[in-house]
């Protein structure tokens, strides 16, 4: 994950764990935390060190509605694209949230009058793309003006913020929520792509071994004959590192998963 995402060892540890805690109660895996706040990452306007660190702003109360992993970072990656990035857009959607988990006497009342409800027919609450999907059909008969001083109501100015963001977007691009978050749902992202970047700095080793090798016979026999222990200490080294770090707990507790380990004898 670290090498994927571009952050320190301990750092991506600290996100990773702080989102398993968060998502306990879903049996959430090292891999999934990784994959899904990369790829979410990756798709939107923020990086994947804002991505963790908003977590903290709303992970919990979104893990309390029952808001899944990938929804949440779909939400704050398309606030990102918004122009509300990282702890910003995360505030704004953490006071939202807890409007709809804990309103105000003024929030329920609009709520009432508007005929919103973020609970399904059996009584379990709503998806969070469901839940703005709901504020978009419930607000579409007012006016600007109207809609203004109802999400106020419902979600003071803060929490307004993040909610007319989302229903701008749903009203240009109704499927753009469900589209990201489905996107975001590879739980082997990550493993595969530190795979991948394990395998070509092997071969990058294997290389620069093989064009050194070349160089030595090109000065003559004898100056490969005395560098040659050299050379196959530094190949031994490059085989030993690249199966420890394949095989050490912390780095597969970090990419959820065993890692490539390429040869470069």
């Amino acid at each position: 994950f670290s090498n994927v995402a571009g952050m320190g060892l301990e750092e991506s540890a600290k996100s990773i764990a702080m989102v398993m805690h968060i998502y306990k109660d879903a049996s959430m895996t090292a891999d999934k935390a990784a994959s899904v706040l990369t790829l979410a990452a990756n798709k939107t306007a923020t990086s994947v060190e804002e991505m963790a660190n908003s977590f903290g702003y709303i992970g919990p109360i979104a893990a309390q509605l029952g808001i899944t992993l990938e929804e949440t970072a779909a939400a704050v990656g398309l606030l990102a694209d918004s122009g509300l990035r990282g702890t910003k857009g995360a505030t704004a959607l953490r006071q939202a949230l807890n409007s709809i988990a804990n309103p105000s006497n003024e929030a329920r009342n609009a709520f009432e009058q508007l005929g919103i409800s973020f609970s399904d027919s059996e009584g379990n609450i709503k998806d969070l793309n469901g839940m703005l999907l709901e504020l978009k059909v419930s607000l579409s008969g007012l006016s600007e003006v109207e809609k203004g001083e109802f999400l106020g109501k419902m979600f003071n100015i803060r929490g307004q913020t993040a909610i007319t963001s989302f229903i701008n977007m749903l009203n240009d691009a109704p499927g753009k929520f469900a589209a990201l978050r489905d996107e975001v749902s590879d739980v082997n992202f990550v493993f595969e792509a530190n795979n991948k970047l394990m395998e070509t700095s092997a071969m990058r080793f294997k290389k620069s071994m093989a064009d050194m090798k070349t160089s030595m016979k090109s000065l003559g026999a004898g100056m490969l004959d005395l560098f040659q222990p050299v050379l196959d200490i530094l190949t031994g080294i490059g085989t030993i590192m690249s199966k420890a770090m394949a095989d050490s707990p912390a780095f597969r507790a970090i990419t959820g998963g065993s890692a490539v380990t390429a040869g470069v004898g």
